[in-house]
């Protein structure tokens, strides 16, 4: 049965909820009340390319990432989640680290 979020006309509550029919009535789990509006649910998409580096390194990194002055606000900021934020900026310090390998090292060998 697929997941569907509503929320709540009195109480704006959102609610998870398994449903075999998206347009069977869905209570709110606060109030109760059946005044529910289904909602445009968030999804995610698995990148096709494989990553620099491996979910458990981010994991790790987290708090060191989170540490680092400037990264407050953007771990702050809304719209993603704090993993997905921190893959994007593992991406982009991984293609720097490359990119100064290419540069300073292996260009000179």
């Amino acid at each position: 049965m697929p997941l569907f979020d509503y929320r709540c006309s009195r109480c704006e509550t959102v609610t998870e909820v398994f449903l075999r029919h998206p347009n069977a009535p869905a209570p709110c789990a606060a109030c109760g009340s059946t005044e529910t509006i289904r909602l445009i649910s968030a999804f995610t998409v698995k990148v096709a390319r494989q990553a620099k580096y491996t979910e458990e390194f981010r994991e790790r990194t987290l708090p060191f990432l989170k540490s680092q002055p400037g990264a407050g606000g953007y771990f702050a900021g809304g719209g993603e989640s704090e993993e997905a934020k921190a893959y994007h900026l593992t991406e982009k310090i991984g293609a720097k680290v490359d990119a100064a390998l290419e540069q300073k090292v292996f260009k000179n060998l």
